[in-house]
């Protein structure tokens, strides 16, 4: 029988799990975005940040299942579904506010982390950090892209 703590952790993991799995980040892989071969080092850097963003949902399944609980099935955003070879400097705007909103909601998340099973606050934390330095890269990119040549 789960606890209240372990019911509440597993609430806040399934909530996660669900941010996660609609944001555009990860849908990259499948989507194909067009990049121009001068930016091909971009799209690289871009592809590894998706592959770290794969993990998130294990990590995610790692915690309920401590918690002795499981993840929701959660369908990709249909609303994405027309992006595909989409130009990546036209779908980066829309990359940035997804990775913005995973940080929020981590962040909210982590606001009540003394209610949480101390090993889900430690994930979510850790998923945390990985989307904040995400964000910074996403931006970088975003102004390279963006910024005319010289």
């Amino acid at each position: 029988m789960m606890t209240d703590r372990q019911q509440y952790t597993l609430e806040v993991l399934n909530n996660l799990y669900v941010a996660e799995k609609r944001s555009l980040l990860p849908r990259l892989a499948e989507l194909g975005p067009f990049v121009e071969w001068a930016h091909a080092g971009e799209m690289e850097q871009v592809r590894r940040m998706i592959a770290e963003e794969a993990r998130h949902g294990e990590w995610l399944a790692e915690a309920a299942d401590r918690c002795r609980g499981v993840l929701e099935c959660v369908p990709p955003d249909a609303s994405t579904a027309n992006l595909h070879y989409c130009g990546l400097q036209a779908l980066l705007p829309r990359v940035v506010a997804s990775v913005e909103k995973l940080v929020e909601t981590c962040a909210r998340a982590l606001q009540e982390s003394s209610a949480l099973e101390p090993e889900a606050a430690e994930t979510i934390a850790r998923i945390h950090h990985q989307h904040q330095v995400h964000l910074e890269q996403l931006r970088a990119i975003q102004a390279r892209l963006c910024t005319p040549a010289a």
